[in-house]
């Protein structure tokens, strides 16, 4: 059995569908920790702690991306 357009679909359709997942329960996880104010870490730089740095209310901006805050 050969690689087909089909084969090429199906795997396409697959790979797709497993990434979407991914990004939907790492925004589930994420939920609370987009939205949570923490004035002690208000507008970091990016570090290893905080890979997007923080925004003025202290909000951790990777998990805000992940969410789809603004």
């Amino acid at each position: 059995m050969g690689w087909n357009r089909r084969t090429g679909t199906l795997g396409f359709i697959i790979v797709s569908v497993v990434i979407l997942s991914i990004i939907v329960i790492a925004g589930i996880i994420c939920a609370e920790e987009a939205t949570a104010a923490d004035f002690a870490v208000k507008n970091q730089l990016p570090s290893a702690g905080h890979l997007f740095g923080t925004d003025l209310w202290g909000g951790i901006c990777l998990s805000a991306r992940w969410r789809g805050c603004p």
